[in-house]
């Protein structure tokens, strides 16, 4: 019996022991260092940084106050980001990987897995994105100069080939959205939708809108057209058309003047109002188009 207990002690001060070196010990430094690079090996306009990065169990990386820049300036915000390996693929030609990340009173979770002998895809991830509160974003905050709210959910698929091309498609949803205008819209101080959904695609530089379509009890909408993105995102050329079906609200919102001047276009128009949007993400062109 002491036999028994002597040995159950030294395996628990060996595994004490062991735990304790490997946080000692353990190399931060260049795993952050690692982790920079990628991000920029993906794409050179953003960067990384990384607060303290951690063991965690079951075995994987825990990188904590990760903050993710483009051009410098803030474009994402994770509290916390958990990595960990595929265990039946980790010894393979095609090792995979977890990672759960917690932002903006939401969570994003997926899976990455690379191909480093593929003539096609070398990386490809998807990711569930769940209840993120837009609001909080700083890209919500600082490229536009609306307020934006609701929660986000969608799908997020990213694909790089061996010429470090990078395709990202995604589908997302925007639920309770609202918009508070910085100058009302006619005398609209806020727009609210029930449901905002959006089929995106981008390579390179160039953001396509598949469709993005709005309801709400103000309006209902539909967007499609691309955005050429610029090292200053608010820069950012805006390509967009689109059509617009004002409800009952909005209408008793806008006074007579504009009412005659709206129901005159819908009669022209049975499926909406056409529009275009071009110019810069700062500074939007939006102008009436005939069908």
């Amino acid at each position: 019996m002491k036999s028994i207990w002597k040995w159950t002690l030294f395996g628990g001060y060996t595994l004490i022991t062991i735990v304790l070196f490997l946080y000692l010990l353990f190399p931060e430094e260049t795993i952050k260092e690692y982790a920079q690079n990628r991000v920029i090996q993906m794409q050179p306009d953003l960067s990384v940084t990384i607060d303290t990065v951690r063991p965690s169990f079951p075995p994987g990386l825990r990188f904590k106050a990760v903050s993710l820049q483009h051009a410098g300036k803030p474009l994402l915000a994770f509290s916390n980001i958990r990595f960990s390996p595929e265990l039946s693929t980790l010894f393979t030609k095609n090792p995979a990987y977890r990672f759960l990340a917690a932002a903006y009173d939401g969570s994003i979770k997926g899976r990455i897995r690379e191909y480093p002998d593929a003539s096609d895809a070398h990386l490809s991830a998807h990711a569930r994105i769940q209840d993120i509160d837009i609001g909080k974003l700083f890209v919500s905050k600082t490229l536009s100069k609306f307020s934006i709210g609701g929660r986000l959910n969608g799908e997020i698929l990213l694909n790089k080939d061996h010429k470090e091309q990078v395709d990202v498609n995604a589908q997302l949803e925007i639920e309770e959205a609202t918009v508070e205008l910085d100058a009302p819209l006619i005398f609209l101080k806020t727009l609210s939708f029930k449901k905002i959904q959006t089929d995106l695609k981008m390579r390179s530089r160039t953001l396509i809108i598949r469709q993005l379509s709005v309801k709400g009890p103000q309006m209902d909408g539909r967007i499609s057209g691309s955005i050429f993105l610029s090292g200053d995102l608010k820069q950012s050329v805006l390509n967009l058309t689109g059509k617009i079906k004002p409800n009952h609200l909005l209408l008793a919102a806008i006074g007579k003047g504009f009412q005659s001047l709206l129901s005159s276009a819908m009669k022209r128009e049975q499926d909406g109002i056409s529009f275009r949007i071009n110019g810069t993400i700062e500074k939007p062109a939006f102008s009436f188009t005939p069908s």
